[in-house]
């Protein structure tokens, strides 16, 4: 896969917005996320803030790419927001977050569209 693909990214991006919608209503003070892994198999693992206080959509993709058994060696994954920095209910996901990046080569594509 390439990562500045449009024609594969646009559509992920949309459905990780469908994702994040899913959020609306029980995550707030915290905007609603939804986070898509693809990797070069194109096996696809799903992800969203699901409640306040909950994991955040890029640890719930994650977690569901290991628990499928998804390569997330050299993966994509695509975010509605920024991974979040911020240390409120919940650790500071964004160090977790890059350490693992970092580590299995995971790039988080955001498009605006």
């Amino acid at each position: 896969m390439i990562p500045g693909d449009a024609e594969i990214h646009e559509p992920l991006m949309s459905a990780a917005f469908e994702l994040a919608r899913r959020g609306i209503g029980r995550v707030a003070p915290n905007p609603p996320v939804g986070a898509i892994l693809i990797n070069d198999e194109l096996q696809v693992a799903e992800g969203w803030h699901a409640e306040y206080g909950g994991p955040h959509a890029e640890a719930a993709c994650l977690a569901a790419a290991r628990s499928a058994g998804i390569e997330t060696r050299g993966s994509t994954m695509i975010v509605t927001l920024e991974p979040c920095g911020h240390e409120g209910k919940i650790v500071v996901y964004l160090s977790h977050f890059w350490a693992f990046a970092f580590q299995s080569r995971v790039r988080v594509i955001q498009l605006c569209v």
